[in-house]
């Protein structure tokens, strides 16, 4: 559970200037994380026993007053608390979610769908660390984070933009920082869904890609934004890094090597048009097929969806089989 205190601590240790400045969403997410490592956070089952809520809150309040300096009406916080819990042990909203999704797929054609919120560059153990936001992004959050047996996954699909994003500090190979870039960028509406910061745009990275199915072993991958690519009279895709001239295989986990890396790029000619009215993958013109081609096969995945454009109807099947088109 988030309090004030987390985000306090948060926004002033990004604005101290003291500890590497990440770029967080300062929502008091990092120390929330930080608490339930050190042993001393709040659950949402704790809200059982009011009682016992409050003395760990209190006690978590106090930490949090001592070692970072920060002072707040923390029973204003604990009275809104307070009325929270009132309305969702009403509603029934707090139960053990093990047993309940567990339960579920006990039942006969039960599916469950569960979405990641960040990429695997933002994974706390794979990402770009300390570039990385404080949780499990990758299919291994599914079993840590829900409880879920490994055994009942069925189907792992990649979402991938046309395109590369990144919001925050960190790293980032294939980044443009032209007018090409700025363009992606309006044209995308990339903007933070929480921070509200621009999104820095680039290249379709190939060799993060192939880093990503690594990690996840993607049966296939949902391309999106395919439409912003359209403006463009050639479209660039990072194929390759190469560290003092000599090809560097998989990821650099060590930021001062990756930028030390080039990247190898691919040129491939536009498609010059408006793609959001096409009803089927075959309407698409020869060019943007082609860029889907080249994606699957110098990355090793299937693409099974392509995305046009924001709207449900702008996602296009593309084939019905997970095969490797390599």
């Amino acid at each position: 559970m988030v309090i004030k205190a987390h985000r306090l601590a948060d926004t002033k240790s990004e604005e101290s200037g003291i500890d590497t400045f990440i770029g967080t969403t300062q929502k008091g997410i990092g120390p929330a994380y930080s608490s339930k490592s050190l042993r001393d956070g709040l659950r949402f089952g704790d809200l059982f026993d009011w009682t016992g809520f409050k003395s760990k809150y209190y006690n978590l309040v106090r930490r949090y007053k001592s070692e970072k300096g920060i002072s707040y009406n923390y029973k204003k916080e604990l009275s809104m608390i307070k009325g929270y819990r009132e309305t969702m042990l009403k509603h029934g909203w707090i139960t053990d979610t093990v047993y309940m999704l567990n339960k579920e797929l006990e039942k006969a054609g039960t599916r469950i769908l569960v979405e990641g919120a960040n990429g695997i560059m933002l994974d706390q153990d794979y990402g770009t660390y300390p570039f990385v936001t404080s949780s499990s992004t990758g299919v291994a959050g599914i079993f840590s984070g829900l409880g879920l047996p490994p055994r009942h996954l069925e189907t792992t699909i990649g979402v991938v933009k046309a395109y590369t994003t990144r919001v925050g500090e960190g790293p980032f190979p294939t980044e443009l920082t032209d007018k090409i870039g700025a363009a992606i960028q309006d044209i995308g509406q990339e903007i933070g869904a929480t921070s509200g910061r621009p999104r820095r745009c680039g290249w379709l990275d190939i060799q993060q890609l192939k880093y990503s199915n690594m990690v996840n072993d993607y049966n296939s991958i949902n391309l999106t934004k395919l439409d912003i690519l359209g403006f463009l009279d050639e479209i660039k895709v990072g194929v390759r890094y190469t560290l003092d001239g000599k090809p560097y295989k998989g990821y650099p986990q060590d930021l001062d090597v990756l930028a030390r890396c080039k990247v190898e790029y691919a040129t491939l000619p536009g498609w010059k048009s408006d793609i959001s009215k096409c009803k089927t993958y075959g309407d698409l013109p020869q060019e943007a097929r082609d860029y889907i081609d080249f994606i699957e096969i110098n990355s090793g995945i299937p693409v099974s969806w392509v995305g046009i454009g924001p709207g449900r109807e702008h996602m296009l099947r593309k084939s019905r089989e997970y095969r490797c088109c390599a």
